[in-house]
């Protein structure tokens, strides 16, 4: 493979909504499982040994990403925009894997939209970076030449992109950590909780009912408890916010 280098684009500012309940100004800033996003992404791309990984914080960055472009030997470049945010590491660095033996560019697309993750080969890059001197994000990936040849990808499923709020709250409820559980099930209405550790579970399951009056308003109601030979299980609401 020849050594590729990655550009991270962290330019565009968050919505309002987003900087008014987490006080971050750009996506790269956002906490994911305790790292900034630009953090969290530089170490995958790291632990593969093979990315030159670039962040892009200013439009001083971006004039020294396109210099670096044209003087580069490199066939392709990879543009990772700050609001495309990695929430499966095993699949992506799997993805990472497979598109090296696909000799054209390609992007991540949803139907017919291009996401925020792209394999530009140099003329390409070099069109996107100069784009994005007088752009937002958005309008970049909706003015990509549809003349040159993009290969889609609509079938991945290891991201999420936060073009709304909700899509915020979607990435944080990714991010659970299962720890002594041996499952967590999540369904649109409900999580489930189940472990082999059934007097944890139980445990658990009856904190609630000891709560005086003033203190239950602060904590979910559990309910469901059950269990088997093997492991036991209970359940609570779930909340469409922020954890």
């Amino acid at each position: 493979m020849k050594y590729k280098k990655v550009f991270y684009i962290d330019l565009e500012k968050v919505s309002s909504q987003i900087s008014d309940t987490i006080n971050v100004e750009h996506y790269g800033e956002i906490l994911f499982r305790k790292k900034k996003l630009c953090s969290y992404h530089e170490v995958a791309y790291n632990s593969l040994n093979k990315y030159d990984f670039q962040s892009i914080n200013s439009y001083n960055d971006l004039n020294k990403a396109i210099d670096s472009v044209e003087f580069s030997d490199d066939k392709f470049f990879l543009i990772h925009l700050s609001k495309f945010v990695v929430v499966n590491q095993d699949n992506f660095k799997l993805f990472l894997e497979k598109i090296d033996y696909v000799p054209e560019s390609l992007a991540v697309c949803e139907f017919d939209k291009i996401l925020g993750l792209l394999k530009l080969n140099k003329e390409q890059a070099l069109y996107f970076l100069n784009l994005l001197k007088n752009n937002n994000t958005e309008d970049t990936l909706n003015q990509l030449n549809p003349n040159k040849k993009i290969e889609r990808f609509n079938l991945e499923t290891f991201h999420i992109q936060i073009n709304s709020y909700p899509d915020l709250i979607k990435m944080f409820q990714s991010s659970f950590e299962l720890r002594y559980f041996n499952a967590i099930e999540k369904k649109e209405n409900t999580i489930t909780k189940k472990s082999t550790d059934k007097k944890k579970m139980f445990a658990e399951y009856s904190y609630y009912s000891h709560l005086n009056d003033a203190m239950r308003f602060y904590f979910l109601p559990t309910f469901g408890f059950s269990e088997n030979e093997e492991t036991a299980q209970y359940s609570l609401e779930r909340l469409k916010v922020p954890d």
